[in-house]
């Protein structure tokens, strides 16, 4: 994996691109030296998992949840956990 800074992302991001869409390279961008924060993607990954195991448990027959109740669902997640992370900095 290939860390670059956020200037370095801007002047060559037509460059990063390709490499990572076609050749498969990972990136990650730094800004003052700092990783962004992966914990939400993580949170994001966890709430997939959790719909892919509520479809296996599911009757056969019962049908699949909205994708748009899922996307609302995730959304109010996240904006729950901002809410509490903001109260708690306070």
């Amino acid at each position: 994996m290939r860390r670059i800074n956020a200037t370095e992302a801007r002047v060559h991001l037509g460059d990063r691109l390709r490499r990572v869409t076609t050749g498969g390279e990972s990136v990650i961008v730094e800004r003052g030296g700092e990783r962004p924060e992966c914990e939400p993607r993580r949170a994001t990954l966890r709430r997939a998992l959790a719909v892919g195991d509520e479809i296996q448990r599911a009757p056969v027959g019962a049908g699949l949840p909205h994708a748009e109740d899922v996307i609302h669902a995730g959304r109010d997640d996240r904006i729950a956990e901002l809410d509490a992370g903001a109260l708690a900095e306070r």
